[in-house]
């Protein structure tokens, strides 16, 4: 099990780009992401949205749950761009919680 605070990319690409999830509203158009973790049990992933929701670095953002053959990703969608994700991820990572920039 992959600790919420330490996201790995996953070789698990089975269903790569295939968000399961609510889908961003119009207004989160950008198509760069923010991952926050992956997970073997979704509500894990569910946990750590809820703490992490209201935090300014994601404002605007959806989630969305990217799943594999083994882990469940969560990502932070709807970034225009890779600074903006990159922007969120180092405000993330400056309080302590591990992030990684995902291209579309």
């Amino acid at each position: 099990v992959i600790p919420p605070n330490a996201p790995e990319p996953s070789d698990d690409t089975a269903d790569e780009g295939r968000f399961v999830g609510p889908v961003p509203d119009e207004e989160m158009a950008g198509r760069w992401r923010v991952q926050l973790g992956a997970f073997a049990v979704v509500a894990n992933a569910e946990k750590l949205w809820q703490t992490l929701a209201d935090h300014p670095a994601l404002a605007g953002t959806g989630k969305a749950f990217v799943p594999g053959k083994r882990l469940t990703r969560l990502h932070a969608v709807g970034f225009a761009s890779a600074p903006a994700a990159q922007q969120a991820c180092d405000a993330l990572l400056q309080e302590g919680q591990a992030c990684l920039v995902v291209e579309p």
